[in-house]
């Protein structure tokens, strides 16, 4: 705040006070501090893609989808700005993506990321059992708390809810203390 007293014009000012407020979830006065940002210097790649995250987070859609193909131009090659840009394809056209994930998939195996997009997928054009396939894949890979209610979550969702339940029952059964809630 008193680099802004000090610097009132300054971007970087106003883009670190930006992420003071986003780190402290002041949601509303980071997109604020963001924007006046990029109304003194614009286009700066990371404030872009901190405006678009908050779009994202707050289901803003249009300002989601104007932020994105800011990064789009601005920083393709961020691993954030490409997973967005997949994961928007995707919902347009789910049955590419499922082509598209498969693929990232037999070159990486073990990216968790990837079979959570890729259940979400066969959840969108209603495949309950590949659904249910990928799911298992994913939580031999990584079966933590999140995981474990996404995965129970779209087991649900697909129709699948005695798997679901079982899904949860065996992450209580096997979870040491500290992972189980509250």
């Amino acid at each position: 705040q008193e680099a802004l007293e000090r610097f009132p014009t300054s971007a970087l000012a106003h883009a670190a006070l930006g992420d003071a407020f986003y780190h402290t979830n002041r949601l509303n006065e980071a997109k604020i501090a963001y924007e006046r940002s990029d109304q003194i210097a614009p286009e700066n790649p990371r404030v872009v893609r901190q405006l678009a995250i908050l779009a994202m987070q707050t289901n803003d859609d249009a300002s989601y989808r104007a932020r994105m193909e800011q990064c789009k131009k601005l920083i393709p090659s961020d691993p954030w700005v490409k997973e967005q840009l997949l994961l928007m394809d995707e919902s347009a056209n789910p049955q590419d993506g499922i082509a598209k994930r498969t693929k990232i998939l037999e070159a990486n195996p073990e990216d968790t990321v990837n079979l959570a997009a890729l259940a979400k997928l066969y959840r969108q054009v209603g495949d309950a059992e590949q659904c249910e396939q990928t799911l298992a894949k994913l939580l031999e890979k990584k079966a933590g708390g999140f995981t474990v209610q996404f995965a129970a979550e779209l087991l649900r969702s697909v129709g699948k809810a005695p798997a679901a339940l079982n899904v949860l029952k065996k992450f209580l059964r096997e979870s040491p203390s500290s992972e189980k809630p509250a």
